[in-house]
């Protein structure tokens, strides 16, 4: 997952820009950082659908997502609190930050294993990846018809 390295950098920048303690530093230090996690976010859309059968995708990419915001998102402010009170230095904080975007790296090459490997076999369950020989398929009366779509058609 190239597109994480850049919050590798950013995310120091954002955490020393907040640490500050000037709105206006702090407000475009979060604005820049959210830049990396966008692009990253958009692509693991992608790799999440091709990770799960279609019949349990939505499913479970929504259970994998609410466990992992639950665990990680809801937890950060408290834990990110507690490392600043203790240590007295946003450092700490900004360890914790590239420790999560760390795991974010292993996880997200591990499910891209995964999805590489399950993802040619759930292709074939796909409401988009017909049969190319069942799009092809002439329906009752001689026009070009698309397998199931066709016949529900004709009915």
């Amino acid at each position: 997952m190239i597109l994480l390295v850049p919050e590798l950098l950013v995310m120091p920048l954002m955490f020393s820009m907040i640490g500050t303690g000037d709105y206006w530093v702090a407000v475009i230090g979060m604005s820049l950082a959210t830049v990396p996690h966008s692009m990253y976010y958009a692509a693991m859309a992608g790799i999440m659908a091709k990770s799960f059968p279609a019949s349990i995708r939505y499913t479970g990419i929504s259970v994998a997502y609410q466990v992992s915001s639950t665990v990680f998102a809801g937890t950060t402010p408290m834990v990110g609190e507690y490392l600043l009170q203790t240590t007295g230095s946003i450092v700490s904080v900004i360890v914790l930050s590239i420790a999560y975007v760390l795991v974010t790296i292993v996880s997200a090459l591990l499910l891209l294993r995964k999805s590489a490997a399950y993802g040619a076999q759930y292709a074939s369950t796909d409401s988009f990846h017909e049969d190319s020989a069942e799009k092809q398929e002439l329906s009752s009366d001689g026009s070009a018809g698309t397998g199931a779509l066709a016949s529900r058609e004709r009915v």
